[in-house]
């Protein structure tokens, strides 16, 4: 006699009734010549097929994850400016989380201080970037980010240029005092970076 599957409840197999166990959007009929063939068809399911889509998708989100990994290691934030506004850039956020004063530097009232953080506010996104390539040789910041921090000190020197470390990321910035105004030291900052970036730093960088 045939019976369907999902009519029969009253048969225990392993502690699971037919009921139970019957394979999903299937109508299939059970007689005691199929019952094996069943019973291994139905586990084939439990165990493979029904948990298959999930571990695709599983895989499939690890690799999506892994490719998005790399991808923020080669593509730029310069790359993101360039296809949304045409052109590369980099702001003042960026450089300002990549900035670390050395005393005296880190009060934020020090005349120098002043002076270079108003020039940063002030000039083009391309200029920052120049300051960024002059200070670690680094054209543009990876969406990962940067594993460390360009060191700001002062010269001991009155009216001397910016230098930099390349190698050690460092920018030596000039020395400004009280002795003369914050529009003039921003003024006289000025000049010399746009002199020393305009000529990339080669003539004023110590390596």
């Amino acid at each position: 006699m045939l019976h369907r599957f999902k009519e029969v409840d009253n048969i225990d197999i392993f502690g699971i009734t037919w009921g139970d166990i019957r394979p999903h959007m299937k109508n299939t009929l059970v007689t005691k010549d199929t019952l094996d063939q069943y019973i291994f068809e139905r586990l084939q399911y439990e165990l493979y097929e029904k948990r298959m889509l999930s571990l695709v998708a599983i895989r499939n989100g690890m690799i999506s994850f892994h490719l998005l990994k790399m991808i923020t290691k080669i593509v730029t934030v310069n790359n993101l400016h360039q296809l949304c506004f045409g052109e590369a850039c980099v702001s003042i956020e960026e450089l300002n989380h990549l900035f670390e004063y050395e005393p005296p530097l880190n009060n934020v009232a020090h005349p120098s201080r002043v002076a270079f953080e108003t020039w940063c506010q002030n000039v083009t996104p391309k200029r920052r970037q120049q300051l960024l390539i002059w200070c670690t040789g680094y054209a543009a910041i990876p969406l990962s980010g940067i594993n460390f921090r360009i060191q700001l000190s002062l010269l001991q020197e009155v009216g001397a240029f910016p230098q930099t470390r390349s190698c050690f990321k460092r920018l030596s910035l000039p020395l400004y005092t009280e002795a003369t105004t914050q529009e003039a030291n921003i003024a006289d900052l000025t000049e010399k970076m746009n002199f020393v970036l305009s000529r990339e730093g080669r003539t004023f960088s110590r390596r």
